[in-house]
């Protein structure tokens, strides 16, 4: 029997941290695949993921192996050799045995090509994601920007992110620009501490990237102000996307047919596409869930009709970020603490 002919797809999570967020996404009885098994190296966090979900287990460090249940698929959200970790053995070791994979970010542009060959060989199919791109808001903003570059040409793009996040921010501006990028990088420090402004090209687009290159070496994952956020600029006004998790906003370019009167005085300057109604509560469970859904389900039809899906796009995004990486430098150390809880109607004064 086919793997097509037997309906959903079945699919491991491998890694607990990161993965835990897929893990319940595809236990979810709508969810695009049937998740049968969490795999880990025997830590708590994994076998507590497990029995709350109701699937099998795999230590990785023992006699246990992936096949043993049923996997046609794995999704690996662990890190990868470029950031210490042994993401990339456990990826070839399941394409060598015909197990398709999806790897998470980040991932070495040279660790991405050898995986896809082994997919090649083995009959699997390989791809890997930065997880943001398959946000509902950075969809819509993706989707507004390539129907504005239509009849307004994006000139300018301004993207503010974090260190950690830098290949994820990448990746969705990979998908804005149809332009490959280019070649010549220039950073220079910011006055913020541990800021660089990184200026390049995508083809005929100026991009001008200020990141925070700093973190807390003792919770990398923590403090990842600010995620990432994106302003597009063309002739006739500016697209931007906030927040991941906010609307888009479109402000058309202010003109003045004559002194003192602009050219239609009757215009909104602000549009607002999309909802900003987001909480850490429904983050979870409801965006990032329906991001994860539709990540698998693509990547599931790809697996069902024996297409690969890793690109020259992926690739090229990829090896951008690791030469602006390697102009940043290393990351300054930067201690962490909990934020406070900020009053909102506090802010709402009026001088």
């Amino acid at each position: 029997m086919s793997r097509a002919s037997r309906g959903r797809l079945r699919a491991v999570v491998v890694g607990a941290t990161f993965g835990a967020h897929y893990a319940r996404a595809l236990a979810a009885p709508s969810a695009p695949v049937e998740l049968v098994g969490v795999a880990g190296t025997g830590g708590k966090g994994g076998r507590d993921l497990a029995a709350e979900l109701g699937v099998r287990y795999l230590d990785l460090t023992g006699t246990d192996r992936i096949d043993s249940a049923g996997a046609d698929l794995a999704v690996v959200a662990v890190r990868s050799a470029v950031v210490g970790g042994q993401g990339d053995e456990i990826c070839r070791d399941l394409l060598g045995r015909g197990i398709s994979v999806l790897q998470e970010l980040p991932v070495h542009s040279a660790d991405v090509v050898r995986s896809a060959r082994t997919a090649r060989r083995s009959g699997a199919a390989y791809a890997v994601t930065g997880f943001y791109e398959h946000l509902a808001p950075v969809r819509r903003f993706i989707a507004a920007a390539r129907a504005l570059d239509a009849v307004s040409p994006v000139t300018s793009v301004e993207l503010r992110t974090s260190v950690q996040v830098l290949h994820a921010s990448l990746n969705v501006l990979s998908r804005l620009l149809t332009s490959p990028p280019g070649r010549d990088i220039a950073v220079h420090p910011a006055a913020a501490t541990a800021k660089s402004l990184v200026s390049t090209d995508w083809g005929d687009v100026a991009v001008d990237v200020l990141v925070r290159n700093g973190y807390d070496a003792r919770s990398p994952d923590d403090n990842c102000q600010p995620l990432m956020g994106f302003v597009l600029g063309t002739p006739d006004g500016e697209l931007s996307l906030p927040h991941v998790h906010g609307p888009t906003r479109w402000e058309p370019r202010l003109h003045q047919d004559a002194p003192g009167r602009l050219r239609h005085p009757e215009q909104r300057l602000s549009h607002l596409l999309g909802p900003d109604d987001w909480t850490g509560d429904t983050v979870f469970g409801g965006l990032w869930a329906e991001g994860i859904a539709r990540a698998l389900g693509g990547f599931a039809e790809a697996v069902a009709t024996g297409r690969q899906p890793v690109g020259q796009r992926d690739i090229a995004a990829l090896r951008h970020w690791e030469a602006v990486s390697a102009r940043l430098g290393r990351p300054v150390d930067l201690p962490s603490a909990p934020p406070k809880l900020i009053n909102i109607p506090d802010l709402e004064v009026c001088s």
